[in-house]
């Protein structure tokens, strides 16, 4: 891929990071409690955001596991979404 193409990718998920943000206040809190959903979509798009959150923690207990996947899912597809 080319850097202008590159660059163009990044201001695009940069950009719909923002709207999110700006329009969602559902996605907004999201962002706010998982950046790192946020900064993988940003460094690698939708499809790593989307594994990311689905990983598991097994510190957690599975009801928090669950609500914890369910939200950052949801961030993930509404950003690959957007």
């Amino acid at each position: 891929m080319s850097r202008d193409a590159a660059n163009a990718i990044t201001r695009l998920r940069e950009g719909v990071v923002e709207r999110a943000r700006r329009h969602s206040p559902f996605l907004r809190e999201a962002l706010g409690a998982r950046p790192d959903i946020a900064k993988n979509f940003l460094e690698r798009g939708a499809a790593a955001a989307a594994e990311l959150a689905l990983l598991r923690d097994p510190e957690l207990s599975l009801d928090r596991r669950l609500r914890r996947a369910r939200n950052a899912l949801a961030l993930a597809v509404a950003l690959g979404d957007l």
